[in-house]
C-alpha cells in the first residue's frame, strides 16, 4: 500500500511538471536540478519541516512551518495548500 501511495506521489509531480512545462526541480542536495523526482527525493526534500501547536489551559500557540520557495513549487504541483503547513 505504502508502495502504491509513494508511486501515485511521484506520478503526480512529474505529470504536473509536464503539464507546466518545468523540466527539473532544484531539490538535489546542494539544489542540483532533478528532472525525475522520487519519493525519497521528496522525503529528503521536506525532512526538516515542523510545525508546532502547543496547548496551556483554552490558550493554543502555533508554530507555523517554515517552507522554502521550492517546498512551496512542490506543494503547489501537487495540488497540496500550503496552508496545510500553517
Amino acid at each position: 500500500m505504502a508502495l502504491m501511495v509513494a508511486s501515485l506521489i511521484e506520478r503526480q509531480l512529474r505529470s504536473a511538471m509536464r503539464r507546466q512545462k518545468i523540466s527539473s526541480l532544484p531539490i538535489y542536495p546542494e539544489d542540483r536540478l532533478c528532472s525525475c523526482p522520487t519519493i525519497f527525493d521528496l522525503v529528503r526534500l521536506f525532512r526538516n519541516v515542523e510545525r508546532y501547536e502547543v496547548v496551556a489551559g483554552d490558550e493554543r500557540i502555533i508554530f507555523p512551518a517554515e517552507l522554502n520557495v521550492i517546498q512551496k513549487k512542490v506543494l503547489d504541483l501537487l495540488e497540496i495548500p500550503v496552508a496545510a503547513y500553517q
